[in-house]
């Protein structure tokens, strides 16, 4: 545990009740975060008049009072048929488009015998698209984008030259795994190509969990985009593409310690890049996996980062799983300059933070 952390969590009983989901539950958050004004888990976007726009399992919500307020908007024509699950990716382009990739509930069949070879023929999370272009009050038809089983879409960025990256991942048989890959669109999320795959073979594991799975990508100053992969390396595994997310090569183990969680990585306006991830609690016996979320920044394009910080924490309770106390798979979201929410799909954690109070200008 970090020596920071000790200090404080020897003081702190209880300051954020609730935000679990299970009462009995007490997490733990560093002094310098407060609780968010709502329980949504988003991902989040900022509207062209200042709104937020949520999105929901069946709807999206907007706010027009930073959060406080939320007003629903139907996401899907067809309710019957499409359901997003909480693992999506959400973006507005510069110039008004906003687009959201989903994980289709309705179509959900999981069927994984790892002694067949995995992912069986009719095992399918199929990823689809749907684009609004007044704000969030109507929506497009969603769009097939890949078939087969998406275990998790996780980010959609845009690249400086316009282009939308969205990071992607699917199951393979033979043996069963992941492989990842992205896709990109220079049309505002209307068409989108299709880059080479990343396939770790033996080095990510087996399984449905098994493979370079749920990645995390950014801009990097030099036109490069860089790629942080969940395995169970103990670090991240990285990739790098030098034509917009195309083509993905120097596919190694990154210097950053990591859980076999997923991490999110984002660029932020001041021109930092954070990263909030899951680290284990004791690496050596490889224990606390989940229950502590950290955050750290660079100022570098990922060569050095600031000291590990642990923003939130929902210790073990005797008698309970370590599922019962997981704070992870994070949403991002820079609300204005500086100010970031940080919600979790495990876990509930809603908390928002300045990044002046853990970076000096």
């Amino acid at each position: 545990m970090d020596s920071f952390l000790l200090c404080w969590v020897s003081v702190l009983a209880l300051l954020f009740a609730g935000v679990a989901g299970a009462a009995e539950n007490q997490i733990q958050l560093h002094p310098r975060v407060r609780p968010l004004p709502t329980d949504l888990l988003g991902p989040f976007v900022r509207l062209g008049d200042g709104s937020i726009l949520a999105k929901d399992a069946a709807d999206v919500r907007i706010s027009k009072d930073d959060g406080k307020t939320w007003t629903p908007r139907p996401l899907f024509k067809q309710a019957d048929k499409f359901r997003g699950r909480d693992e999506a990716a959400l973006l507005r382009t510069r110039d008004g488009v906003i687009i959201l990739a989903f994980l289709n509930e309705k179509e959900q069949v999981l069927r994984w015998d790892q002694a067949k070879g995995g992912p069986q023929p009719d095992c399918r999370l199929p990823v689809y698209i749907t684009r609004s272009h007044d704000e969030g009050q109507t929506w497009e038809e969603p769009r097939l984008l890949q078939e087969g089983w998406c275990g998790a879409i996780r980010q959609m960025i845009q690249l400086r030259s316009g282009r939308v990256v969205l990071v992607s991942q699917v199951a393979v048989s033979d043996p069963g795994r992941h492989v990842s890959l992205t896709y990109a669109s220079d049309d505002a999320g209307k068409t989108w190509q299709k880059s080479n795959v990343i396939d770790l073979g033996q080095y990510g594991g087996y399984g449905d969990h098994g493979g370079g799975i749920e990645g995390t990508a950014a801009e990097l100053k030099d036109g490069r985009l860089w790629m942080l992969l969940r395995t169970y390396r103990g670090v991240f595994t990285e990739a790098f593409s030098e034509d917009g997310g195309l083509t993905w090569k120097d596919i190694r183990p990154s210097k950053i310690a990591a859980s076999g969680s997923p991490g999110t990585m984002e660029r932020l306006q001041s021109g930092r890049l954070v990263l909030f991830w899951n680290r284990y609690i004791d690496p050596v016996r490889k224990t606390g996996r989940r229950e502590q979320l950290s955050m750290s920044f660079s100022e570098d394009d990922g060569r050095t980062w600031t000291e590990p910080v642990v923003v939130g924490y929902d210790p073990m309770q005797p008698g309970h799983t370590e599922a019962q106390h997981r704070l992870s798979y994070p949403h991002v979201f820079e609300r204005a300059p500086g100010e970031l929410w940080i919600t979790t799909v495990q876990g509930k954690l809603r908390i928002a933070l300045q990044e002046s109070d853990f970076v000096k200008p």
